[in-house]
């Protein structure tokens, strides 16, 4: 793996361990699959607080000694691809790139193609992705084919322009199927968590939230109900607010 991208990252094993307890994910996943996360985390240094890399338990179907189907738990290590284009810029060798669609939704010819360029290459590299082997059947991809299967074209011709970055990378989930990336069924979060974790966000994309200081104020959510969580949470956007106002108007 490319030492610029190591060099770069600050990816503990107890930021990643942080994650999955304030999360509740951890309380989902077996030991083991606790140990694979951690693993590729740290080995890759993706950040699950920036949605760099995530999971999701799902049920798969296997054949049982019997010879019967069943189903068994699963989960799938996820990334997003715009993770392969950071890390290939990182390296230093990414001279460009670009990706299109050719041909009808509707047509069975329909396509994205990926073009990227390395500065240590002579030729730039094409790859070609056709949308009947990809598409899957939810809202997403019935909604922006067009985005989805140009997704899938960046993720798999970045991974092989670069695969002494990218190998072993985790896969997209626009790019596995619909039952690897559909989740089991588990309690709705608090929609106040939500929203707090929202705002926090938007803290820190403004400067006034270290993610220490989210990770540490949604440790502590579920110690509060659901009042104090609303006071909580309003007192937070009035500050953020406050800020916001006095660094526009210096």
């Amino acid at each position: 793996m490319s030492n610029e991208i190591t060099k770069l990252a600050e990816v503990t094993e107890n930021k990643i361990i942080e994650y999955l307890d304030i999360t509740g994910i951890g309380k989902q996943l077996s030991q083991l699959e606790k140990k694979q996360f951690i693993e590729i985390s740290s080995a890759f240094q993706l950040n699950p607080f920036k949605r760099e890399i995530y999971c999701i338990p799902y049920m798969k179907n296997v054949i049982d000694s019997n010879g019967q189907w069943k189903k068994e738990r699963a989960i799938s290590i996820l990334t997003g691809y715009e993770v392969y284009i950071k890390r290939a810029e990182r390296v230093g060798a990414l001279d460009g790139w670009n990706v299109e669609t050719k041909g009808k939704v509707s047509a069975p010819d329909f396509r994205a193609i990926a073009t990227i360029y390395r500065k240590d290459w002579s030729h730039p590299f094409i790859h070609v992705v056709f949308f009947t082997e990809y598409k899957q059947d939810n809202k997403i991809w019935k909604q922006k084919p067009v985005t989805m299967i140009k997704k899938v074209a960046i993720a798999q011709s970045f991974r092989m322009c670069f695969p002494d970055e990218f190998a072993g990378m985790p896969y997209t989930s626009d790019e596995l199927p619909d039952e690897m990336t559909e989740p089991i069924d588990t309690p709705p979060e608090n929609p106040i968590v939500t929203e707090l974790n929202d705002v926090l966000d938007d803290g820190i994309q403004k400067g006034f939230v270290s993610e220490e200081e989210k990770a540490e104020v949604l440790r502590n959510a579920d110690k509060y109900n659901d009042e104090e969580l609303q006071q909580f949470l309003e007192s937070i956007e009035e500050r953020i607010a406050m800020l916001t106002y006095e660094a526009q108007n210096v």
